[in-house]
C-alpha cells in the first residue's frame, strides 16, 4: 500500500467527519449570522438531535444507530421537527449560509425519513380484546337496552306525575249586566279540586310497581344481550384459534414440500411424493382460508350482537375453561328462582295489578271542589264574598 493512501474504512470516517464539520459550521453561521429570529430558533432546536445522531461510529455502525434511533418515539419527534425545519429553509432561505445548512441537514436525515410514524396509526389502540370490553360495548350500544332504559326513565316521570294534585282554577264572572241600568255583579273566584280517598298515593304505588316491572325487563334485555355476546365471543375465540392452527399447519406443509423437494433433487424419493406433498399443501391452504373466513364471519356476528358497534382491530383474549365451573343443580335452581328477572317481572306485574284494583275502588269516592272569591255590585256600590262546594253525584257511573 502506498504511503498517504486511505483505506475504505478511513475514507468513510473522513467523509462522516467532514459532513459533521460542515453541518456544525453551517448551523453555527446560521445561528450567528444576519438571518431572521425564526431561523435562529429553528437552528438551535435542530442542532441537538443531529449532534446525537452523529456522535460516534463509522460506516455500518452509524447506519445501525440511525435505524435504532428512528424506532424510538422521543427521537422520532425530534426527527420530525428537524425535517420540518429543513422544509422551511428550502422554501424561504434567508441567505447562502441557510441554504448550505439546509442541504447538510437534508443529506443527514434523508435515510431516516422512512421511519416517521404513520398519521393513521393510533397509539391508544388496545393490544387485545377481552370479554369485558365487548360486554361494555354491548351495554352502551345495543338498541334493546337503550329502549328498556328509556322506558324506565319514562315511568319514573309518570310516577312523579301521578302524585301531583290538580291545579287551581282562577275564574272571572259577571252577572246582571244592564239590570236597572247598572253595570252588574263582578266577581273573581278561585277553585281547587281536592282529591279524596288517598288516590294520589295509590296512583304512585301503581307507577312504582310499573317501574319495577320495567327494570325487570331492562335486566332481562341486558342478560339476553350478554348471553348472546358471550356465546358469540366464545365462538369467535374458537374460530380464531382454529385460524391460527390452520396457519401453523400451512407453514408445516410448506416445510414438508421443501423437504420432499430436496429429497427429490437428491434422487431419494420419486416425483409422486413431491406431488402428494404439494396436494396436501393446497388442501391445508384451503382449510386455512375457510378457517379465516369463518373467523371473520364470527367477528361480524359478534359486532351485530354488540349492537352495531365497531370492534377494536385486535385479537380476542379469554380463558374459556375458567368460566366453566361445575355447580350442583339444587343450589343453582334455588339461586335462579330467587334472583331470576322473569320471577321479578311476574311479581311486579302482580303487585301492580293489586294496587290498580285499589285505585279503581278508590275512584268511586268523588273528589270535592272548593270555590272562594270576592265580587263587586255596580248598582249599590257594594262588595261581597263568594264561597261554594261542588261534588259529583255517582248516580250513573260508579266505576263498577
Amino acid at each position: 500500500m502506498e504511503e498517504g493512501a486511505l483505506t475504505p474504512k478511513q475514507r468513510t470516517v473522513f467523509q462522516w467527519a467532514l459532513s459533521r464539520t460542515l453541518l456544525v459550521f453551517g448551523l453555527f453561521l446560521g445561528a450567528t449570522g444576519c438571518q431572521s429570529t425564526e431561523h435562529r430558533t429553528a437552528a438551535v432546536s435542530v442542532k441537538q438531535p443531529v449532534t446525537r445522531m452523529l456522535d460516534s461510529g463509522t460506516g455500518e455502525d452509524l447506519a445501525e444507530k440511525r435505524v435504532d434511533s428512528a424506532t424510538k418515539s422521543t427521537k422520532t419527534t425530534s426527527m420530525v421537527n428537524a425535517v420540518a425545519f429543513t422544509e422551511d429553509l428550502e422554501t424561504a432561505p434567508g441567505s447562502l449560509r441557510d441554504a448550505m445548512a439546509s442541504e447538510a441537514v437534508k443529506n443527514v436525515l434523508s435515510p431516516m425519513t422512512s421511519f416517521q410514524p404513520d398519521d393513521d396509526e393510533s397509539f391508544d389502540s388496545p393490544t387485545c380484546v377481552t370479554l369485558e370490553t365487548v360486554e361494555a360495548l354491548a351495554m352502551g350500544w345495543h338498541p334493546a337496552i337503550a329502549e328498556a332504559r328509556a322506558l324506565v326513565e319514562a315511568n319514573c316521570g309518570q310516577y312523579q306525575q301521578a302524585g301531583l294534585p290538580f291545579n287551581p282554577v282562577l275564574q272571572y264572572q259577571s252577572e246582571e249586566i244592564g239590570n236597572e241600568g247598572g253595570s252588574g255583579l263582578h266577581s273573581i273566584r278561585l277553585s281547587q279540586q281536592i282529591v279524596t280517598a288517598n288516590k294520589l298515593s295509590i296512583g304512585q304505588q301503581v307507577q312504582a310497581r310499573e317501574i319495577q316491572k320495567q327494570r325487570a325487563r331492562l335486566r332481562i334485555a341486558e342478560l339476553t344481550v350478554l348471553a348472546r355476546v358471550r356465546a358469540l365471543f366464545a365462538k369467535s375465540l374458537v374460530a380464531q384459534e382454529r385460524s391460527q392452527i390452520a396457519d401453523s399447519i400451512v407453514a408445516v406443509a410448506e416445510e414438508s414440500v421443501a423437504s420432499v423437494s430436496a429429497l427429490y433433487d437428491a434422487e431419494e424419493v420419486s416425483k409422486i411424493s413431491v406431488l402428494q406433498a404439494v396436494v396436501e399443501l393446497e388442501q391445508t391452504r384451503i382449510a386455512a382460508e375457510n378457517a379465516t373466513t369463518n373467523y371473520h364471519a364470527s367477528l361480524k356476528s359478534l359486532a351485530a350482537a354488540v349492537g352495531g358497534a365497531e370492534l377494536p382491530n385486535a385479537p380476542l383474549v379469554a380463558d374459556l375453561e375458567a368460566t366453566l365451573v361445575e355447580q350442583p343443580w339444587e343450589p343453582l335452581l334455588a339461586e335462579l328462582a330467587q334472583m331470576s328477572s322473569e320471577m321479578s317481572l311476574a311479581g311486579s306485574e302482580l303487585e301492580r295489578a293489586k294496587w290498580s284494583l285499589r285505585l279503581a275502588c278508590a275512584q268511586v269516592v268523588p273528589n270535592v271542589t272548593l270555590q272562594a272569591g270576592a265580587g263587586y255590585d255596580g248598582s249599590s256600590d257594594d262588595t261581597f264574598g263568594v264561597f261554594g262546594v261542588s261534588v259529583p253525584l255517582p248516580l250513573r257511573n260508579r266505576n263498577r
